[in-house]
């Protein structure tokens, strides 16, 4: 099976929310990434700092605006 590599842009303000509220361990932020991947391609959403705080609300972590 090859694999397909696929490049997305993040706002600098989604990546600062995500650091102030993620776990802070490589598994911790690999989860937070996979999780707010699959729900940005489900819903057809871009990655906002909306989209990430239903992730972490969902996920049991950080704080909602």
């Amino acid at each position: 099976m090859q694999q397909v590599k696929i490049t997305v842009e993040v706002d600098g303000e989604v990546v600062d929310f995500m650091l102030a509220r993620m776990e802070r361990s490589f598994d911790g932020a690999r989860r937070l990434v996979r999780a707010i991947d699959e729900s940005a391609l489900a819903r057809r959403r871009n990655i906002t700092v909306p989209l990430v705080s239903q992730v972490l609300r969902g996920m049991g972590e950080g704080h909602s605006l």
